[in-house]
């Protein structure tokens, strides 16, 4: 009994750590992610933004599309947002998301 115990306790850990390594869903561009959390699931730009460039693979990348610097994000963020279906996006916004993403990156 106890074998069994530590067996389903060895394989819960095992889903919960390669969950977010091989569970996040990839995007083709930085716009289809940002639709995806910002449009259809309504979170706020700033943390949809921040999603996108820390956790989702963009065209095969992962934490790295967004830049190495808060303006090189900014700058990156608005370019892709214009292909977005939120025209309504602020500078101020695409720059608060972005200093989430270089704060947690």
């Amino acid at each position: 009994m106890r074998l069994m115990k530590s067996l389903i306790a060895a394989s819960f850990l095992l889903a919960i750590t390669s969950c977010g390594e091989e569970g996040e869903e990839a995007f083709a561009t930085f716009a289809d992610c940002y639709v995806d959390h910002g449009v259809e699931e309504g979170l706020p730009p700033d943390e949809a933004i921040a999603v996108c460039c820390l956790d989702h693979p963009i065209a095969g990348e992962t934490n790295v599309v967004c830049g190495e610097s808060a303006q090189e994000c900014v700058d990156f963020v608005d370019l892709e947002v214009l292909e977005s279906d939120d025209p309504d996006l602020t500078i101020e916004e695409i720059e608060a998301g972005c200093d989430i993403y270089i704060a947690e990156h």
